[in-house]
């Protein structure tokens, strides 16, 4: 356990339903790239190699007439978000049946866990199973590493599929998906900072975290309608409390502390990797349009706190990317340093530089 997280695990606080009601708790991540402008980049979310276990479904699935019925999503596909690792936990204080149906009406659903019943881009149908927090299945583990994981770590109920093929039991409802959406979410560079608005304004709460040569800052950011500018944050080299302070937003939202600590184990490396990025927990109403869900018997209580991340693409960022292409291993290094981000990277250098287009060129993947 990393010792950002020591400070959350605070003792778990479990549902305190009564015989007959449902709690519902969700929990996932909008991840947008952003030039020093503020204007979006289009990237390829799906490219690269998956790092989720094989027994994941996704949109190439053979299980199904229903599921064969619709051609796979492109891996190359380009798209403004990447919806990452929603999970669904259900709480009750006796076995019932649920169904439950995701809809994604600006974007395309490409992977999930358990099985579903019906599938399409879309709109994702797990139909109804049953929800036993007394069961205490076995559930599916390979030995490779994996971000998917760390989402087992709470005293949610067992979800437990069954159809023709067999039965999967798992702690949550899992998918993710690429959005043809832009976050209402905006941030930019300044000179005297980076200025974020969005159209609820104070409503959204929001963090800023920077990592440059091993050092790291972060801020707690007011957002606003017309755009707030906030400084960037003062980078110190050693430990950060990044995560402990958004694991406060996201408690205060409603998740209960195992949740909390189970979404930042997941995400821990991933957020603190060298970069400029703006956190911001989404509007519940902004939720609800951007992802309605179909839930029967309807919950008691629902919770469902999404993130958005801007990663912004710097001017150091840029001067970086052209320096390693002098490099003779460019393709390796822009990797190591960037990861998936390499390509919009080099994409928005070529765009400031045109006479770097050739250069960058043959390190962008082919559309083919």
């Amino acid at each position: 356990m990393s010792p950002l997280l020591a400070g959350l695990l605070l003792p778990l606080i479990t549902s305190t339903a009564l015989a007959g009601d449902l709690t519902l708790h969700e929990w996932g991540t909008f991840t947008a790239v952003a030039g020093a402008d503020g204007r979006v980049v289009d990237w390829r979310p799906l490219s690269g190699p998956s790092d989720l276990p094989s027994f994941v479904y996704d949109s190439t699935s053979p299980l199904g007439d229903s599921l064969r019925s619709w051609p796979p999503v492109n891996k190359l596909a380009t798209a403004p978000v990447r919806m990452e690792t929603p999970v669904i936990y259900f709480y009750a204080d006796e076995a019932m049946d649920v169904s439950l149906a995701v809809n994604f009406p600006e974007g395309a659903i490409t992977e999930w866990y358990p099985q579903a019943a019906s599938y399409s881009p879309k709109r994702l149908d797990w139909g109804t199973f049953r929800i036993d927090p007394a069961l205490d299945a076995d559930l599916p583990k390979e030995s490779s590493p994996s971000h998917y994981y760390p989402a087992r770590e709470v005293k949610a109920a067992t979800v437990r599929v069954c159809d023709d093929q067999g039965a999967e039991a798992e702690r949550f409802l899992f998918y993710r998906g690429i959005g043809s959406m832009e976050l209402d979410l905006h941030a930019e560079l300044t000179d005297a900072g980076v200025k974020l608005s969005h159209p609820h304004g104070k409503e959204v709460r929001a963090l800023i975290f920077e990592n440059r040569d091993g050092e790291m800052g972060f801020s707690a950011a007011e957002v606003s309608v017309d755009g707030t500018v906030v400084a960037r944050p003062e980078r110190k080299a050693g430990a950060m409390k990044a995560l402990p302070a958004l694991g406060e937003h996201l408690a205060a939202a409603g998740l209960y502390p195992d949740e909390v600590a189970a979404m930042l184990k997941t995400w821990e490396d991933s957020w603190l990797e060298p970069g400029l990025r703006v956190f911001a927990l989404l509007p519940s109403a902004e939720v609800e349009v951007m992802l309605p869900l179909e839930v029967e018997p309807a919950p008691t209580s629902s919770v469902r706190v999404m993130v958005a991340r801007i990663e912004v693409i710097t001017p150091e960022d840029l001067a970086d990317a052209e320096a390693l292409l002098a490099k003779a291993d460019a393709s390796a290094t822009l990797e190591a340093r960037f990861g998936r981000l390499a390509e919009p990277v080099l994409r928005r250098l070529a765009e400031s530089k045109p006479t770097l287009a050739s250069t960058v060129a043959p390190l962008l993947p082919s559309d083919d």
